[in-house]
């Protein structure tokens, strides 16, 4: 219960900016930036000083249109300067994300932050053109592979930089909530997890509509632990500081194949959105403070609707 307070109170009692300048000169990379958490981030980040956003796309036309949409904001806050540069990302193919990073390193001399953000919700099973289930191909496997090449790339420029560079990985709380009891089991019996759910009829029945989102997430969380290992020195100290993040609760589109295909999503949705659901605009600044936080930070789970103390429970 005292999550859900702490959500509405989010909503209601937002979360402020940080100050105007906060990322002057700084390049930015936000991944799914063309719509909703991402859309709303980048242009944060375009109001907030920063020299030059970064958003990926699968669509080049709303792509475009979101370009139009952050360079609005950006001279709306006088920040007119500001570069929006648009590049192609398939979060199903692997060959995509190694692409992605070439032409990034390519085309710029480094990045401060890295945002990534994308990310997909199927109700129903879909498989991956790498023969993998695709919300898992999606939120787990390719963004796993994205962070550990710009860490490698990040790491590598360390010495170039006062201060070392900050990538967050957007997760959920949700990964809090699958059944891991039989997980041991089905790796015995099916030769791991993923060739477990690479199988339609291990579509996860309980845990409500998002249980392969929250599984996903999870998966995630998993890969993210080890992620953290790659990116410190011999010291142990971070040169590249990593942080995964929950915005709580936000009204964007990623439920919108849910809605989709069920009545009761249509009705419920709306519903728990008008109490809880903050505002793409406002569930970016969570975004930004992570983006922001220091070393000490480094391998957390940020999120401001569990205490450090619920969250180990």
């Amino acid at each position: 219960m005292a999550d859900l307070l702490r959500e509405i109170k989010a909503k209601w009692n937002p979360e402020p900016l940080p100050p105007r300048g906060t990322f002057d000169g700084q390049t930015v990379l936000v991944t799914g930036g063309t719509s909703g958490l991402g859309l709303a981030t980048a242009k944060h980040f375009a109001s907030l000083g920063a020299a030059k956003v970064i958003i990926t796309y699968r669509n080049k036309p709303r792509a475009e249109t979101a370009r139009q949409q952050i360079e609005a904001a950006a001279r709306a806050a006088g920040s007119e300067q500001v570069v929006i540069e648009m590049m192609e990302l398939d979060l199903t193919r692997y060959s995509s994300c190694i692409s992605f990073v070439d032409e990034l390193v390519r085309r710029t001399n480094g990045i401060d932050i890295a945002i990534l953000n994308a990310g997909t919700f199927n109700p129903e099973f879909v498989m991956s053109p790498e023969g993998w289930e695709e919300t898992i191909q999606t939120n787990t496997l390719c963004t796993s592979l994205i962070a550990i090449l710009l860490i490698k790339w990040m790491k590598a420029i360390r010495q170039n930089r006062q201060s070392p560079a900050s990538l967050v990985i957007v997760s959920s709380g949700r990964h809090l909530t699958p059944d891991i009891s039989q997980w041991p089991e089905w790796e015995k019996r099916d030769g791991g997890i993923l060739l477990h759910f690479k199988d339609p009829s291990n579509w996860p029945s309980g845990g409500g509509p998002d249980a392969m989102y929250a599984t996903s997430k999870l998966l995630l969380m998993y890969a993210f632990e080890e992620i953290c290992k790659l990116a410190v020195d011999e010291k142990g100290e971070p040169q590249v500081i990593l942080k995964s993040v929950c915005p709580g609760i936000c009204n964007t589109d990623l439920q919108r194949t849910l809605k989709k295909r069920s009545l009761v999503a249509r009705m419920a949705i709306p519903i728990l959105m008008s109490i809880v659901g903050k505002s793409p605009e406002l569930g970016g600044r969570y975004l930004l403070d992570a983006a922001l936080a220091g070393p000490e930070k480094h391998g957390r789970f940020i999120r401001f609707y569990l205490t450090d103390e619920e969250f180990r429970v």
